[in-house]
Parts: C-alpha cells; sequence; structure tokens
C-alpha cells in the first residue's frame, strides 16, 4: 500500500513537475536533472532576454530623459523595437516547446530510475523531489512575477514605441510640408534674389554714371580753377580780328569786358578804311592823310565767330572762353533790307585831280589812299563774281545729280514693267502653247467625228435596202455622236474661257489704272473694308501703285469668312459645352511606341521605311520660316550655328541626313540614284536668305533641281472689330498666317514666272506617295526617318505624329489626345490636374503622348485639305500692333494690344483624318529644340549642342568603343545617320576630341 501510494505520489509530483516549464524554461532544465545526472540550472536565456527587455528600456528612457542633457542618444527606430519584441516572442514559443519535449525526457528518465527501487527508497526519493519541486516552485513563482513584469514593461514599451512611431509620422508630414514650404519659399528667394542682383546691377551702372558724373565736375572745377588763376594772372589779353581780303587787327581787352566794344572798334576801323571822299576841288592842302568821316558815312555790319561758334555782343572773352593769342573771324554782311532802288548805282572809279599837293610824302599817302579803295572795290567784285560762279556751278551739279537720279528711276520703272510683262508674256506664250495643243486635238476629233457621221450616213443607206426596223441602231449611233459633239463644244468653251481669262489680266495689268482702282474699291466696299483708301489721294504715283498691287493681292471676303469663322470659334471654345467635352486618352490601336522591348517592330517598320524611300515614294517638308531673332540674330533660324566643333548650320546637318539616307536605301537595293527631294517652306522676309545661303554652300552637297523653295502665306492684321489696318498710309499691316499655312502653301504657286507648278504639282510629278515634316529648330531630327514612315505605312494612316513622353504631370506642353472623340492636341491648360496625374496599367500617365511638330502624311490627305480648310478655325492671338491714326496719319505704337493676328497651326488638320496614328520616340534621342537665347540654361544652343554630341557619343559606344571622359567627339551625318555602319570601331578606346568627317578621320582620335 505504502509503495503503491509512493509510486502514486512519485507520478503526481513528476507531472506537476513537468507541467511547470511550460512558462519557464529554466524550472523545466532544473526539473530534468532531478535523476541521476542532474545539471545545474541555465539562466542564459532568460539574462539575455532581460538584457534585452532592459536594453531597450534604457534607450527608451535615454530618448526621453536625454531631452535636457547636451549629447541626446540615438533616436530609436519604432521598427527595430518591434522586430526586438516579435524575435522575444518567438524566443519564448521555442523555449516552451523545448521545455515540454525535456519534461518528456525527464518523465521517460524517472521511470528508469524507479525501476527496481524499494518503497522506503521511493519514499524518500518523493520527499526528496517534493522539496527540490517546492525549491523550484518558488523559484518559479518569482521567476513568473519577473517575467510578468518584464512582459509589462515591454508591453508599456511597446506602446511608447507605437505611440512615437506616430508621433514620428505626424512629424515627417510636417517636415515634409515645412520641405515643400522651404522649396517654394527657395524659389521666391531665388526670384526676389535676381531681383535684388538686377536690381544692385542697376543700382552699380547709376553708381558707376555717378562715378563718372562726379569725376567729370571734378575736371571742370579744377579747370574753372585753373582758368580763374589764369585769369587772375592775366586778367587781359590780346585777340586777333580778321577779316578775309579786307585787313587783320589786333586788340588787347580784358576778359570781364563785353565784346560789344570790340565789335564797335572794329565796325568803326572798318566804316574809316572803306569810306573815301573826293578830293575837295581847288587842291589846297589840307594837312591831312584823310578827312574825318562825315556823319552821312556807310556804316558796315559783321558778323562775328570764334572757333566756329558766332559771338553775342553781351558775351565777355571769359564767357566765350577765349585766351590770349585767339583769333575771331569777321564776316561782312549786307544789309539789303533797306528801301528799293530803282537802279544799282554802279562803282564810279576815284577820279585823280588835277590839283596835286606840292608836298611829296602828302601826294604819295593820297596815291596810296586812292589806290587802296579802287583796289578793294575790284577785290569786292571778283568775289561776288567768284561766289556767283561757284553757286551756277553747284546748281549745275544738283541739277545733274538730279538727272541720274531721275534717270535710275525710270530705268528701275521700265526694268520692272518689262519684267511684269516678261513674265506675263511667258504665261500667254505657255497657255498659247496649251491652247495650240488642245485645238490640234479638237480638230483631230472633228475629223474623228466627220468620219463617224459618214459611217452613220453609209450605214443609214444600207439600212434602207435591208429588211427591218433600223430605228434603234440609228438611235443608239445618234445618241453617242451627240455626247460626243457636246464634250467638244464644252473643251471649247473651257479653251475660249481660258484665253478670254488670259486677256482679260493682260488688260487688266495694262489699262488705265483707275479701272483697277474701280474694281477695286468695290470689292473692298462689298467687303466693309473701304477704309484701307483713306490715304489714297495724298499718295504719289509709286506708293499709289505699291498700295493696289498689295490690295489686288489680298481676297478680302477670305479675310472676312477667316475673322467670323475664328470668333465663332472662340465664343464655342469658351462657351460651357466645349468646356464638358470628354478628354480621353489615346485608344491603343492608334498608338505604339520604340521604347521598351520593341527592337524587332522597329526593324520591321525600319525596312518598311527604306523600301518606300529607295522607291523614290517619300519627300520631306521643312518649315523654315522663323528669324533667329531670340537667338541674337536677323538671319534665317536655320542658318544658325548652335556651336559645335564643325560649325555646320542646322541646314547643313539636316541636308547631309537627307545625303546619307539616300546612300542607305541605295545601298539596299543596289541603285545609285535615290532621291528624297526637300521642299523647304520659308517666309516673305526670309526666303531670299535663306536661297542665297543655300547657293553659298552649293545646296550642301544635294542636287538643286531636288531642293525646293516656296513661302509661307500671310493675312491683314485686323482690329478688334475686324477691320485691316494700316501700318502706313501706302501699305496694310500683315503677318504669318501660323504653320498651319502650310496646306495652303502647298497649292500656291512656287515661283511667280510659273504659275501652274506647286508643291502638290510637283509631289504628284515626281509620284510622291509620303510626306515627312517637321520644324527646323530640332538638332537631333531624324529627317525621313525609316522608322517612323514604316510605323505610319503599316498602319495605313493618313496622318500621323511621332510624340515624346512627358516629363511629369504639370510639364507645360501639348499633348495628343481625343476631344470630343476626334483626335487633336489639348493644351496642357485645357487638362485638369486629376486628369494630368491619371496613370494606365503599366504605371505611366495616361496623356503623355508631348506634341514636338513632327508629322507624317499622304499627298492623298495633303490633296483633299482643300475640302475641309474653310471648316479649319484661325486661332486668334491679340497683340500690339504698330498702325496709324485714321484721322491725320500720324504712326502709332500702341502701349497695349489694340489688333488680331490670326493664325492656323499645323496640327489643326487632326481631327478631319480617317486614320490616325501616334509613335512614341525617346526624347533624348530625338527631340532637342532651340528656342531661348544662349545662356538660358534650356532649349538653348548649349543645350542643343550638348544632347547632339551626346548622342554622338551614345552611337560610338552602342557600336562597341570607348569615349574617355570630357572627350567631344562630332560624327558627320554623312558617317552615320542612326549609328549604323560603325563596326569598325569596336574595341576602340578615344582619348582625343575632334570632327569625324569620314570613318578614316576616327582613327585620328584614337
Amino acid at each position: 500500500m505504502n509503495g503503491v501510494s509512493s509510486t502514486h505520489s512519485s507520478k503526481t509530483a513528476t507531472t506537476k513537475t513537468t507541467a511547470v516549464p511550460a512558462n519557464n524554461s529554466s524550472t523545466g532544465q532544473s526539473s530534468s536533472g532531478a535523476g541521476t545526472n542532474q545539471r545545474p540550472p541555465s539562466n542564459a536565456s532568460n539574462t539575455t532576454n532581460s538584457a534585452t527587455t532592459r536594453a531597450t528600456n534604457g534607450d527608451v528612457s535615454a530618448a526621453v530623459s536625454g531631452k535636457g542633457k547636451k549629447t541626446a542618444p540615438p533616436p530609436i527606430d519604432p521598427s527595430e523595437v518591434h522586430e526586438m519584441v516579435q524575435n522575444r516572442i518567438a524566443a519564448l514559443e521555442g523555449e516552451r516547446v523545448q521545455g515540454g519535449e525535456e519534461d518528456k525526457r525527464s518523465a521517460e528518465e524517472a521511470r528508469k530510475n524507479l525501476k527496481g527501487l524499494t518503497s522506503q527508497q521511493m519514499h524518500n526519493k518523493y520527499v526528496e523531489l517534493y522539496q527540490e519541486f517546492k525549491r523550484q516552485e518558488r523559484e518559479h513563482t518569482k521567476e513568473r512575477q519577473k517575467n510578468k513584469k518584464e512582459s509589462d514593461a515591454s508591453k508599456t514599451t511597446l506602446t511608447n514605441v507605437q505611440k512615437l512611431k506616430s508621433k514620428t509620422d505626424a512629424v515627417v508630414r510636417d517636415m515634409q510640408k515645412q520641405n515643400k514650404d522651404l522649396r517654394e519659399e527657395a524659389k521666391r528667394l531665388k526670384n526676389s534674389l535676381q531681383q535684388v542682383e538686377l536690381q544692385v546691377g542697376q543700382i552699380s551702372s547709376a553708381l558707376s554714371q555717378l562715378s563718372h558724373a562726379k569725376e567729370d565736375i571734378q575736371r571742370r572745377v579744377e579747370r574753372d580753377k585753373k582758368r580763374e588763376k589764369r585769369y587772375a594772372e592775366m586778367p587781359d589779353i590780346v585777340i586777333k580780328v580778321v577779316c578775309r581780303y579786307r585787313a587783320e587787327l589786333f586788340f588787347k581787352i580784358s576778359r570781364k569786358t563785353k565784346l560789344a566794344r570790340l565789335f564797335s572798334a572794329w565796325t568803326e576801323r572798318m566804316d574809316a578804311r572803306s569810306y573815301v571822299p573826293s578830293l575837295p576841288d581847288g587842291g589846297q592842302k589840307t594837312g591831312d592823310m584823310l578827312p574825318k568821316i562825315p556823319s552821312a558815312a556807310p556804316t558796315m555790319q559783321f558778323l562775328f565767330t570764334h572757333m566756329g561758334r558766332g559771338l553775342e555782343s553781351d558775351q565777355t572773352p571769359e564767357d566765350a572762353g577765349m585766351e590770349d593769342g585767339d583769333e575771331i573771324l569777321a564776316v561782312e554782311m549786307m544789309d539789303l533790307t533797306g528801301p528799293e532802288v530803282e537802279e544799282v548805282p554802279r562803282h564810279e572809279k576815284v577820279r585823280i585831280q588835277k590839283n596835286w599837293s606840292l608836298d611829296p610824302v602828302e601826294a604819295r599817302n593820297s596815291i596810296e589812299g586812292i589806290f587802296d579803295g579802287v583796289v578793294r572795290e575790284r577785290l569786292k567784285d571778283l568775289l561776288r563774281q567768284y561766289e556767283l560762279r561757284e553757286k551756277h556751278f553747284e546748281a549745275i551739279i544738283r541739277s545733274k545729280e538730279l538727272e541720274v537720279m531721275l534717270s535710275k528711276a525710270r530705268t528701275q520703272e521700265v526694268r520692272a514693267d518689262l519684267e511684269r510683262e516678261a513674265e506675263l508674256m511667258a504665261a500667254i506664250q505657255s497657255q498659247n502653247n496649251a491652247m495650240a495643243k488642245r485645238l490640234d486635238d479638237i480638230q483631230a476629233m472633228h475629223q474623228d467625228l466627220a468620219a463617224q457621221i459618214e459611217m452613220c450616213h453609209e450605214f443609214l443607206f444600207q439600212m434602207k435596202q435591208e429588211d427591218g426596223d433600223p430605228k434603234s441602231r440609228a438611235l443608239s449611233m445618234f445618241e453617242a455622236l451627240r455626247h460626243q459633239v457636246a464634250s467638244q463644244f464644252e473643251e471649247s468653251d473651257s479653251v475660249s474661257e481660258t484665253d478670254q481669262t488670259t486677256q482679260d489680266e493682260y488688260s487688266l495689268r495694262n489699262r488705265d489704272p483707275m479701272l483697277t482702282l474701280e474694281k477695286l474699291e468695290e470689292a473692298y466696299k462689298d467687303a466693309d473694308q473701304s477704309q484701307v483708301f483713306r490715304f489714297l489721294s495724298t499718295l504719289d504715283a509709286e506708293q499709289r501703285q505699291k498700295l493696289l498691287k498689295q490690295l489686288a493681292g489680298i481676297d478680302i471676303q477670305r479675310v472676312n469668312r477667316v475673322y467670323q469663322r475664328a470668333i465663332e470659334a472662340e465664343k464655342a471654345f469658351n462657351s460651357p459645352q466645349a468646356q464638358g467635352e470628354t478628354i480621353e486618352p489615346l485608344p491603343t490601336e492608334a498608338f505604339d511606341s520604340t521604347l521598351g522591348p520593341s527592337s524587332s517592330k522597329a526593324n520591321e517598320w525600319r525596312e518598311i521605311g527604306l523600301d518606300a524611300i529607295s522607291k523614290g515614294q517619300v519627300g520631306v517638308l521643312l518649315m523654315a520660316g522663323g528669324q533667329g531673332t531670340r537667338l541674337g540674330s536677323s538671319a534665317p533660324k536655320g542658318c544658325y550655328d548652335i556651336g559645335l566643333p564643325s560649325h555646320k548650320s542646322l541646314f547643313q546637318y539636316q541636308a547631309e541626313r537627307i545625303k546619307r539616307l539616300q546612300v542607305i536605301a541605295g545601298e539596299r537595293c543596289g541603285r545609285s540614284d535615290i532621291i528624297v527631294p526637300w521642299y523647304i517652306m520659308t517666309s516673305g522676309p526670309t526666303r531670299p536668305e535663306t536661297e542665297a545661303f543655300f547657293k553659298q554652300n552649293q545646296y550642301f552637297g544635294l542636287d538643286p533641281e531636288n531642293v525646293v523653295f516656296f513661302e509661307q502665306g500671310t493675312l491683314p492684321c485686323l482690329t478688334m472689330d475686324g477691320k485691316v489696318i494700316l501700318d502706313a498710309p501706302d501699305h496694310v499691316a500683315v503677318a504669318p498666317d501660323g504653320n498651319g499655312g502650310i496646306y495652303a502653301a502647298l497649292r500656291a504657286p512656287i515661283s511667280p514666272s510659273n504659275q501652274s507648278r506647286t508643291v502638290l504639282s510637283d509631289l504628284a510629278t515626281r509620284k510622291i506617295l509620303y510626306v515627312h515634316a517637321y520644324c527646323v529648330d530640332n538638332c537631333l531630327v531624324r529627317v525621313a526617318d525609316p522608322i517612323f514612315i514604316g510605323f505610319c505605312i503599316s498602319k495605313q494612316a493618313d496622318c500621323a505624329a511621332k510624340v515624346v513622353r512627358k516629363v511629369e504631370p504639370t510639364e507645360s506642353v501639348g499633348v495628343v489626345a481625343l476631344k470630343g472623340k476626334k483626335y487633336s492636341v489639348v493644351e496642357y491648360s485645357e487638362i485638369s490636374a486629376e486628369d494630368a496625374a491619371k496613370r494606365d496599367s503599366n504605371g505611366e500617365l495616361s496623356f503623355r503622348a508631348a506634341n514636338i511638330a513632327n508629322h507624317f502624311y499622304t499627298t492623298e490627305f495633303l490633296n483633299g485639305v482643300a475640302k475641309f480648310e474653310d471648316d479649319m478655325a484661325f486661332h486668334i492671338a491679340r497683340k500690339k500692333i504698330p498702325c496709324i491714326e485714321m484721322n491725320n496719319g500720324l504712326s502709332i505704337k500702341p502701349s497695349k494690344p489694340n489688333g488680331l493676328k490670326l493664325e492656323l497651326f499645323v496640327f489643326d488638320v487632326f481631327p478631319y483624318t480617317k486614320n490616325f496614328a501616334v509613335l512614341e520616340v525617346d526624347r533624348k534621342q530625338e527631340f532637342s529644340p532651340l528656342k531661348n537665347a544662349p545662356g538660358t540654361g534650356s532649349d538653348d544652343p548649349e543645350t542643343s549642342r550638348r544632347d547632339l554630341l551626346q548622342r554622338q557619343k551614345q552611337f560610338l559606344e552602342a557600336a562597341g568603343a570607348t569615349v574617355a571622359e570630357g572627350v567631344e567627339i562630332e560624327l558627320s551625318p554623312l558617317v552615320t545617320y542612326d549609328g549604323e555602319g560603325l563596326e569598325s570601331v569596336k574595341g576602340k578606346q578615344f582619348t582625343r576630341s575632334g570632327i569625324a568627317e569620314s570613318l578614316e578621320s576616327l582613327d585620328a582620335l584614337v
């Protein structure tokens, strides 16, 4: 009984012992060592975890209590604390499982140890184990309380950490907001700094001006001091008065004395010398050389000048800046304001008296005085004759000059008339040739018709001899003959109408200009634009002809239609219905991209494009009508040098790309006669300079026959209510009709001498099917890009656009999208911020197709633009337009917008396309516009140069070459179009900067 109870008690003790370590691993370890092989308890795990907890608590307390200390501990990362707590929980779970396994092993070991023991031994063992159990239980209780405290502390710490994390998140959000505010403040400070720098520059300029003014004042003060000192040392000066052909006298005068005293003394002296009275009769001795001047003697007048400046009588020598030894020039002035006389008395020679003084001295003096008077009068006569002769010669020379100028003007007028007549005669001759050819065709048709009528007559005669009814067959034959005769009459009428039009044009150019004026006035009056003739009566013949010629070239009714359509479109655009139009991203079937893994498609498109080029089906259309005014140049923008090592212009780079592309297409099909015609649209001011630039550079190696220049159209500038503006009495203010005017320019005559040849007719003659259009200011443009052309052909597009990806939602650029279910270029201001930030399933912006004015057309589409061109609304730009006041003809430069300029954009045809496509390309590889002045930092010559050289560096590196840091190598487009043909540079390292016009020249840069 005791044995059984002892055994049961032992089992119970063992069970209790094994149940405890579930919460304490150290207790389990001690229980397992209660057998024969006992081991000391291990508290390493608890010590480590407690240390971890204490360290965590210490860090938090240090972080909390360290606010007032100088050196604060590093901040606690909430994620690290959370990870430590999770690790602690995992460790405890692992220890619990390990403790359960050790309890099982301990029970098994206890059963083995109890086997063969007596009841007393088992009882003693039970007592011993019970005492050990109680001791372990007490330790376990203490440890559990300790762990509970640590657990509570850990929970408190975790709560604090979570609170700290939330506070940290709030602080981070506040810091982000403050950072945003700081960036905005930095922008404002930057703008303020720029304004301050500008003001500092203005102040510096003003200070420099003040400094110069101060120095000037100091110099003047020093000069005045020296002059005052000199005046004090020498108050009196000697002045020389000279009268040419008369006399010269020296006067000593004070610096403070007015010059009126000197002028009076001179005049009195000259009167005394010029007045020679008659000698008294009787010849008695007078004892004087000259008698005194009677009061009735004439008084002479003089004009006095000093160093080219006139002198006044109230001036002093000091005021006039005279110094000792200066000279005054006296010029006699003849007074013709007195009463007129019937006959100008001639000078009577002094008659020598018979009675002479016997005193030799007196006689000699008398003779000298008489001689002086005679010589003086003769000299005066000679001077008058010389002056008259000089004026006569001047008049003759002036008349000859006027005759030469009149002759030149008449010659130019005759030459202009001859040129106009030659052009008209050439046009008439070409039309006469066409009419002669047409007349021959009509005569041949008449002969054929006569033959058919004769055959019909014979047929009817035969039918009469035969049986049957020939009515139906005869009617069919006569119906066919009737149609043929009617068509011939229509053709004859068209020829007559063409002949009449030519005759009317000839008579219009050669008849009385007043008849032309009457027609023009009637046309402009019908259009309510008669104000253009306001100053016609004040113009001379040349100005009159200039104005009438300009007015005759304006389709005033079309101008009114364009204005009305533009006003209506502007109102419609601002209406609530237009604001509610939906704007949608491009559909996937019309969009594709060369970015990403699409090399296989790009190669396929390239082959399609090169095939079309090799067949002569591709032409290039360049929009180059702008000037480089923003770049500091008045030349066409295509002539601009962006600073490349070769100093090539934009025109030259694009011409060499066309030349290289012709070679690539020729190598592909084994031909050397591949032609890509280049049509260049200029404006009125830039066309002569552009053509001269190409001629000067031998068309950059292209055939001049394949480079065709044509001119962009213009429209009159209008007032706010649609009236045509005059910027001069003889000239209408005009402005370019925008790059969208290219469609009308394609239908206009290329040259005045050949009215029948247009760009569209030339495209048809060359059998061009596809046209690539682009702007001149993109140095990275791929002219006639085979990939783009092949993409458009594969899509069967009649119009397409090449685009680049927007950098960010707020970038100020128009995007190609669907507006009202039609393809359009939507300005960034028309898209809401929410829509602009939308992204597709790939994480890209939904509205990202930024327009770069790089387009594709079929010639069929270009020929059809005229059908819907009137439906396209011109855009209104309100500008400050110089004009003249219609009341008095005075020129006005307005300070605020006073008129309208009407423009059409090249992408305004997109809504009218039947099959539209969009290809996205890499911005860094294909788009670097030249818009701003040097030094701007964006879209300027420096960025264009950088992007072009960087792209050519990528060509070399893609071919396997290495380019050293800082080395700039310019590859001519004649070497490579888009990185092809550079296999020979593989493995080479280029260490020198330079220009490569051929593959051989690259070796010198290794």
